[in-house]
């Protein structure tokens, strides 16, 4: 079984079997995926979560975990790439030249606090090039 296959049915699994959060204070997450930058992730100590990022490899431009700071609360566990397929795409064609996809980045939370997760966009083997962009993810251990 692939990595995102185990991602999202995992993710798929959490999200059917919890009941709704209440709306003013929701429950810290077992396992939760992260896409939009501008929110505040809430997880369990011991859980695993995932940051998704567009990406597209095709450009040879990818997503990188820079950093957790200030507080050491999460571990970086790896990355896969899940690409985009069309509807229309059968599904023993070969994958479709150009077409994107997302970058996956799993993390277990491991330690109460607070940290923000810093991520750049950018080629491996561009050295001493600034990223075209970075990310940042705040992300909450309770």
């Amino acid at each position: 079984m692939s990595l995102q296959a185990l991602l999202f049915g995992a993710a798929f699994l959490a999200a059917v079997a919890s009941p709704a959060p209440p709306a003013q204070s929701p429950a810290p997450a077992t396992f939760a995926i992260a896409s939009d930058p501008q929110t505040t992730l809430t997880v369990s100590n011991g859980a695993y979560f995932v940051v998704a990022l567009a990406s597209n490899i095709t450009t040879g431009y990818g997503w990188n975990f820079v950093t957790a700071g200030p507080a050491r609360t999460t571990v970086f566990l790896g990355k896969s790439y899940l690409e985009y397929k069309p509807p229309q795409q059968v599904a023993d064609q070969p994958p479709m030249v150009g077409v994107g996809g997302t970058d996956l980045l799993l993390f277990k939370a491991t330690h109460a606090g607070s940290a923000t997760l810093s991520f750049a966009y950018s080629r491996p083997w561009e050295k001493n090039v600034k990223p075209v962009r970075t990310a940042l993810f705040h992300i909450v251990v309770k």
